[in-house]
């Protein structure tokens, strides 16, 4: 796969490795990396302290960012990635 390919991350929005390694399994639980913070392809969902949901305009899949654009999670599933957001949060207080 070309993780690198900057034409495959500006049509996804994302790593493209990170992205099919999402499809399939279902859900997140991803190593935290740095991502370009979804300036282009990505909705703001929520805050939670220094923490952000983020939904991919072209998937619509989610993710948690962290206030220096380092991914914790990842999922299909907006019901399901509101829980680490949460949990997240809590961590940080």
């Amino acid at each position: 796969m070309f993780n690198h390919s900057q034409l495959l991350i500006s049509t996804i929005g994302d790593n493209p490795v990170d992205f099919v390694q999402l499809i399939a399994r279902k859900n997140g639980g991803t190593p935290k990396e740095k991502t370009m913070g979804g300036k282009i392809w990505w909705k703001e969902i929520e805050y939670r302290g220094d923490f952000r949901l983020q939904q991919n305009l072209i998937s619509n899949h989610y993710r948690i960012l962290d206030q220096y654009d380092y991914r914790w999670h990842s999922s299909f599933d907006k019901e399901e990635s509101l829980s680490p957001l949460y949990e997240l949060q809590e961590v940080e207080k």
